[in-house]
């Protein structure tokens, strides 16, 4: 098949000075289009680098964390090209720390940048979508967010949060050509290296199978014109790509239900067979009308 392209294309990436923002940065910008590093750090170096190598980009400092940062970034990006076709919402911080040792302030610091931050810049833009009727949106979520992991609880809550204004956007967009997807990616980054992984060999293998760059050709696929997928999680690293998805069981249903008739048919809420994924929550009333129907 033909190239992937962006040509005439202005995406704003956050966190792009480095680590997987950055490989996104470079693949987009190397495809044709317009970048606008945002980063807190570093932004200014990057777009060096990236003009160097024949990509056009511009560099953001704003403080995505906060509503005025964000908006910062969306206007100036809106006055600089005239429009802003994809949002990549990357930037994010964490830390590792058990429940009794992890403070306020740590898990707030956390929620402030992953969660508000992504929130804060899809307020800025979703006017200008909306109004255009187009855009491609991609924010980036989590396996802890997904899943769980011990240690985890802050950016296990950030992530998970990103994960359910994700599926909200995308039941909004209605008929207009926007696309709202997330990735959860895999890769050896600034925060992924302030988590444990035993010994150094451990270390050094997880670095070199899962480099930053090989989590951005799904991105490239959801933030593209042909974009097949709205409202979609696709896990992405080492080379590997899968969809994430939640499911309900059929479950047991029991209008005269106790505590005692639950207990004796427990088997039947954790049967996976016939399990269905809801894409919105009025999907879950329906699978409820399908069991009283077929209990009547």
């Amino acid at each position: 098949m033909s190239e992937l392209r962006f040509d005439g294309r202005v995406a704003i990436i956050t966190g792009a000075a480095r680590g997987i923002g950055r490989a996104h940065a470079e693949l987009l910008g190397a495809r044709g289009a317009t970048v606008v590093v945002n980063d807190v750090h570093g932004a200014d170096d990057a777009v060096s680098e990236l003009t160097a190598r024949g990509i056009t980009a511009i560099a953001s400092p704003d403080d995505i964390s906060t509503a005025e940062g964000a908006r910062a970034l969306v206007d100036g990006a809106i006055a600089r090209f005239g429009h802003v076709d994809i949002v990549i919402n990357n930037a994010g911080v964490s830390l590792v720390a058990p429940q009794l040792e992890e403070t306020d302030d740590q898990f707030e610091t956390v929620l402030k940048v992953n969660l508000n931050g992504t929130r804060h810049v899809v307020h800025a833009v979703w006017p200008h979508l909306i109004e255009r009727g187009y855009g491609r949106l991609i924010n980036t979520t989590s396996a802890h967010g997904m899943y769980g992991n011990s240690g985890q609880g802050a950016y296990a809550a950030s992530k998970g949060g990103v994960y359910g204004l994700t599926r909200v956007l995308a039941n909004e967009v209605g008929d207009l050509d926007i696309r709202v997807n997330a990735v959860a990616p895999g890769a050896y980054t600034s925060i992924t290296s302030i988590a444990k992984y035993g010994t150094d060999a451990e270390k050094a293998k997880f670095e070199a199978t899962m480099p930053t760059r090989l989590t951005s050709p799904a991105v490239a696929v959801l933030a593209h014109e042909s974009c097949p997928v709205n409202g979609q999680v696709v896990a992405v690293g080492g080379g590997r790509v899968a969809l994430v998805f939640v499911a309900e069981t059929l479950g047991y249903y029991d209008r005269d239900l106790t505590p005692e008739s639950l207990v004796e048919n427990w088997a039947h809420v954790l049967d996976k067979a016939g399990y269905e994924v809801p894409t919105s929550t009025s999907d879950i009333l329906a699978i409820f009308d399908r069991l009283t129907e077929s209990n009547n």
